[in-house]
């Protein structure tokens, strides 16, 4: 009989709210690693040892551990403590304990993070998180909810950093990059950010979270012969002025734009609930073997941080390669232009410069099914994985518990949320809108894909088990749309639930099969496509003759890339675009992804 425990998680919620609370991303990544920090294996398992130690820290479970089974991921403390057949209630008051211990250990140092503590009973963590804790949630059995402190009317000054506190440190110099020294009053969380604003980059990486330490490593394991090296630091850029002027600009562009990617796995817990239920955790494949249970989650942290790695080395392929052949890399020789703000679980949010986001977006949502699906998940050592070399060479037995779990045929995908801005617009309204777009594209059922793979996504292999939905993209660029996102026109044939909708969300496999269109669309005069988005906004607004004037401009235009464009659209379309608003919306969302789509290289004649 395997052993069962009581699972405990602590976890800080509403994060990016929370890291939005300053402007500056300085604070941001203070906040970031401060509750890496607070919420790692480290500095769990010494304050729990602390507090077993001490009589007046009594009513702790006994056995009470850092959960082995839930891998580190920042934010989050899994704890879990034996079943000993006690009364439920009993259990209860243990666990809240617990609870309360990690808790005021993470206020201590960032009073106003949000935190809640969610519990369940299983014979595993991934058994009890997909069934008992889900059950307990919604039923609104958890042990803590606490609401980050602030002051609703601030008396005193206000801090200066967030604008939402009263000032306990004055004048605090900071000195910020390329600018000149400022002092600053804050309250105790920023300060607890200040206190470690800029560490993660000043710090060599062996002295980070571990949460955070093994991407660092794997991506600067992309350009150094000796990624282990104890003295290495991170190389990657460290601001959006630095990130934004690292990335390609097209003729007649200032290098500052970039887009925020936000990422989110689809249907991750019904696939394991499925796997637990349905085929008692047995593997997909083999139904003789069982699934190691206790490395499913950590696996799926692994999966992701991959992802960001392979995203990096194939959408900067030449700058990682230029690299390498010049030798190790240093402080004072860019690197690629990723900043990771914050990647654990499912859940990932980074940035790069505009003109590479919807390149490293696709291959982002490849390298996540392939690394759902590798032969081997090194989770231990996230830098000795490279899915290149596995998919070529795949020695020995399937060891990577998801692809065990879910099968190689059906792996998790991402949805993604995806807002183009200026490197100066106000991170936390940014994060907010591709919070937004993230849901859209999870939520949305009317969704830009191939018919063949509209029919493949309605069907699982054999028909069997749950359908897995496409890697699914939605965006918003700030530049072009403004503050709200693009409305649609009202289809011709109006479908319940359509009308007045946003731009519809794109499958990736739609995007990589209609690369040589949209690279055509791309690389055509720019004057062309502002003038056709002009009428087509012309068109939505109900202005008389605009469907007209448009279709007689592209006739007259007779430009190649703009015919491949309208050549994407579903077959049941007419190709009348003075008639057919779903066409007009068609190549209006064509348009307004060429707006960032890289340019394909020109092809000079010898």
């Amino acid at each position: 009989m395997q052993p069962t425990y009581w699972y405990v998680d602590v976890a800080a919620v509403r994060i990016q709210t929370w890291l939005g609370r300053t402007a500056r991303l300085r604070f941001r990544r203070g906040g970031s690693y401060r509750l890496a920090k607070a919420t790692s294996q480290k500095e769990i398992h010494e304050l729990i040892t602390s507090a077993a130690a001490s009589p007046a820290k009594s009513g702790l479970p006994i056995g009470l551990e850092w959960n082995p089974e839930a891998g580190e991921i920042s934010g989050v403390a899994p704890l879990r403590f034996p079943d000993d057949g006690s009364d439920e209630d009993v259990a209860r008051e243990r666990a809240r304990t617990a609870a309360l211990l990690v808790a005021e250990h993470i206020r201590s140092n960032l009073p106003a993070c949000p935190l809640t503590a969610t519990w369940g009973r299983g014979a595993s963590y991934v058994e009890a998180y997909a069934t008992d804790m889900e059950i307990r949630v919604r039923s609104g059995d958890i042990l803590l909810d606490f609401a980050g402190d602030v002051d609703e009317l601030v008396l005193a000054r206000a801090c200066q950093g967030c604008r939402q506190a009263r000032v306990i440190w004055k004048e605090l110099p900071i000195i910020e990059k390329h600018e000149d020294p400022l002092s600053m009053d804050l309250c105790p969380d920023c300060a607890s950010r200040f206190a470690l604003a800029g560490r993660s980059k000043a710090t060599v990486i062996g002295r980070l979270p571990a949460s955070q330490r093994d991407l660092a490593q794997a991506l600067n394991s992309l350009l150094m012969k000796d990624p282990l090296a104890k003295d290495q630091v991170d190389l990657f850029p460290s601001d959006f002025s630095e990130l934004a002027a690292r990335g390609d600009s097209r003729e007649g562009d200032a290098a500052t734009h970039l887009a925020l990617i936000m990422a989110d796995g689809n249907g991750i817990g019904a696939l394991m609930k499925e796997w637990l239920t349905e085929r008692r955790g047995a593997a997909k494949d083999d139904p003789s073997t069982l699934v190691p249970k206790n490395k499913v989650v950590s696996s799926l942290d692994w999966a992701t941080k991959q992802a960001i790695v392979e995203s990096t080395r194939t959408t900067f392929r030449e700058w990682v390669e230029r690299h390498r052949e010049s030798g190790d890399a240093n402080q004072d020789d860019p690197a690629p232009p990723v900043l990771v703000h914050v990647a654990g679980g499912d859940d990932l949010l980074l940035s790069v410069p505009a003109a590479h986001a919807w390149t490293f977006a696709r291959h982002l949502a490849g390298s996540f099914e392939r690394a759902c699906t590798a032969h081997h998940a090194h989770v231990e050592d996230l830098k000795s994985a490279e899915l290149e070399r596995e998919s070529t060479s795949v020695p020995g037995p399937v060891t990577n518990p998801l692809r065990l779990a879910f099968g190689a045929d059906r792996p998790p995908t991402l949805s993604i949320g995806m807002v183009f801005h200026h490197s100066s617009h106000p991170f936390a309204d940014v994060v907010e809108k591709a919070e937004a777009q993230l849901g859209h594209a999870k939520g949305s059922t009317d969704v830009v894909t191939d018919e063949a793979t509209k029919a493949s996504s309605s069907v699982t292999p054999e028909n069997e088990g749950l359908s897995v939905s496409d890697a699914t993209i939605a965006f918003h660029d700030l530049t072009a749309d403004g503050e709200r996102p693009p409305q649609r026109e009202p289809s011709r044939v109006p479908v319940s639930g359509h009308i007045g909708l946003q731009r519809r969300p794109v499958t990736v496999k739609w995007l990589n099969s209609q690369g040589g269109a949209l690279d055509a669309l791309a690389s055509t005069s720019r004057s062309h496509r502002s003038m056709l988005t002009g009428l087509l906004r012309e068109c939505r607004e109900g202005k008389e003759g605009a469907a007209e004037t448009l279709g007689r401009r592209v006739a007259d235009l007779e430009d190649p890339g703009i015919a491949k464009a309208l050549m994407t659209a579903p077959a049941s379309t007419s190709e009348n675009l003075a008639t057919e608003p779903d066409l007009r919306n068609h190549l209006r969302l064509c348009l307004d992804i060429a707006r960032w789509w890289p340019e394909p290289p020109k092809v000079v004649a010898p």
